[in-house]
């Protein structure tokens, strides 16, 4: 380049040093608070996977190739390269060089990122095989790429070394223009790969739309990787040059960690409302909302609604509830666990204890299923009991009253049954049931309790039912063998009346099964909702597998009789 001393001597004073620095420095940090706070709202939900450490591999990547960038600010990078010496540029490319590795590294690691949490909320669908065949493809390409950057110029030291002779595979433009086309048309495929699954729930439109929009986060991602190409074609001033294309390039990088992270913050976004929304006034309330799906009997969903406030699970046969400012300590006493009778300290008398139903209390127990589990609310219950079966001049939702009716009868007269009422003594004599549970005990042989009568009902989808049948009860088997739950303890469901939530009383149905079963030595099992699944992890559940009902995904849990 002919310059002039004077334009020589101008050129030497510009930098944009600075402006890299700053860029790659709040990247840098913008991606350690995504992954950190992604680690803690999956421990905060138990749910630490193989995605979080491909996560924490991808932070280290970018921090590492933020860091390269860094450094090549002190060797050029931001300056006229003509006013370096070759010295500089010796090391500028040196660190160059490494940017490269570690940014390759960072998009395969993010790419997995984003595949493997797919995989395992979506294992159970068709297209299982289709995402181990992306996984498996992103594994090659970064092989292939991660070992590429070494061998790309022979010996690798002529990349930044002029005195070592060598050659290069193909130009640099060539190369990374491939490489920039295949990340492109990746992170393509993966925004769309779940979309088809999504629309396939059965959810409300509102809920599809918000679902779509989560998985196309990536988006940004991919805006950003097109806009990146034209920085691809380097030019004679390089480091001056580069100060867009190694800000484009950590913007790609860190956009990608943070969409994948983004969809793992509920837990976090839960925790910022209830603190925003919390009374000024001291009140203590456990804020449970109870809301489940009607159970079969031998494997089905103890589908109960969780939101917020609930501590670690009881490890001892009590139950400590809150109502309000009010603290209650309800407790068991007498020999037969079965027939104990509860007891209450408190700063005033509890009103709601707990019984084992009895016929008397079926038409109240078929009235809190109807209306808790109603098929305008709950999707299970809308795939049971479809508006095209429901007849005319019947209420919406009160054709399934009978079938309810029968279904608990039914429980009730079975002897591995447990059908448990929560009473209110301050409601009138008719509103006095506000709650229900199911469990299904281990039989008293050790056997199988045999097969359950059929209950015939006119509104109810009898393919979708047997359907959810054969998927719950194949979840049983896949856990415990062929036994099934004949050797634990099985919460079918948990029912509260709507008028009556948020009042601590799902978790003290839940705690009377809990306290029978840590008695027997037996584990508990259940398939819960994504809602309701915080309870349970504060119970002390743990995940086996992620289950697709009807579309629908539940989670299969166990608490073992050893943590309880």
């Amino acid at each position: 380049m002919n310059l002039t001393p004077e334009e020589m001597a101008a050129k030497a004073g510009e930098s944009r040093s600075g402006v890299v620095i700053g860029v790659s420095a709040f990247l840098m940090a913008l991606s350690a608070v995504m992954v950190g706070l992604r680690l803690w709202c999956r421990r905060e939900r138990q749910m630490l996977g193989l995605d979080d450490v491909t996560a924490v591999v991808a932070l280290a990547c970018i921090l590492g190739c933020g860091s390269s960038i860094i450094a090549m600010t002190h060797y050029g990078l931001g300056r006229h390269v003509y006013t370096l010496s070759p010295q500089q540029i010796s090391l500028y490319l040196r660190c160059f060089w490494v940017s490269i590795l570690f940014y390759t590294y960072a998009l395969s690691a993010i790419k997995l990122t984003f595949l493997i949490h797919y995989y395992r909320i979506m294992s159970v669908s068709n297209m299982r095989w289709l995402y181990l065949g992306a996984l498996g493809f992103i594994i090659l390409w970064g092989t292939y790429q991660g070992i590429g950057v070494f061998f790309f110029c022979t010996p690798f030291q002529s990349f930044w070394d002029s005195s070592v002779k060598g050659h290069c595979m193909l130009s640099q433009p060539t190369l990374w223009l491939i490489s920039g086309i295949v990340h492109i048309v990746t992170d393509f495929a993966i925004i769309v790969m779940p979309l088809p699954i999504v629309w396939k729930l059965q959810l409300p439109l509102s809920q599809k739309i918000y679902l779509t929009g989560i998985f196309g986060l990536g988006t940004l991602t991919l805006a950003i990787a097109i806009l990146r190409i034209q920085w691809l074609d380097p030019v004679a001033d390089m480091t001056w040059w580069n100060v867009g294309a190694a800000s484009w390039s950590m913007a790609e990088i860190v956009s990608g960690i943070t969409c994948a992270c983004l969809p793992t913050f509920k837990p976090l976004l839960v925790g910022i409302k209830n603190w925003l929304h919390r009374p000024n006034d001291g009140d203590s309330t456990i804020c449970l909302q109870d809301q489940g799906i009607d159970g079969l009997t031998g494997s089905t969903l103890a589908a109960f609604e969780g939101h917020g406030g609930v501590g670690a699970g009881p490890k001892v046969p009590t139950s400590i509830l809150m109502y309000g400012t009010q603290t209650s300590i309800s407790a068991y006493q007498g020999g037969n666990k079965s027939k104990k009778k509860p007891i209450q300290t408190n700063a005033e008398i509890m009103t709601i204890h707990l019984i084992e139903a009895s016929e008397e209390h079926l038409p109240a127990i078929a009235r809190i299923a109807t209306s808790a589990f109603h098929p305008n609310t709950d999707a299970l219950s809308r795939r049971l009991f479809p508006p095209h079966l429901q007849p005319t001049g019947v209420p919406d939702g009160e054709a399934a009253y009978d079938w309810r009716f029968a279904r608990k009868a039914s429980s009730l007269a079975s002897s591995e049954s447990h059908v448990v009422v929560a009473i209110d003594d301050e409601k009138g004599q008719d509103d006095q049931v506000v709650g229900f549970s199911l469990w299904d005990a281990p039989p008293a042989t050790g056997g199988d309790s045999g097969p359950s009568k059929e209950i015939q009902g006119t509104a109810l989808d009898k393919e979708a039912y047997n359907e959810m049948k054969k998927t719950v009860n194949q979840d049983a088997v896949d856990t415990f063998g062929g036994q099934g739950i004949a050797g634990v303890w099985h919460l079918d469901y948990i029912g509260v009346s709507p008028g009556n939530q948020r009042r601590g009383i799902g978790k003290m149905l839940l705690q009377w099964g809990l306290d029978h079963a840590a008695a027997e030595g037996k584990d508990c099992y259940l398939v819960a909702t994504e809602a309701g699944r915080p309870l349970y992890v504060a119970a002390g559940f743990k995940d086996v597998r992620v289950v697709s009902i009807l579309g629908i995904l539940h989670y299969s849990m166990i608490l073992k009789a050893d943590s309880s």
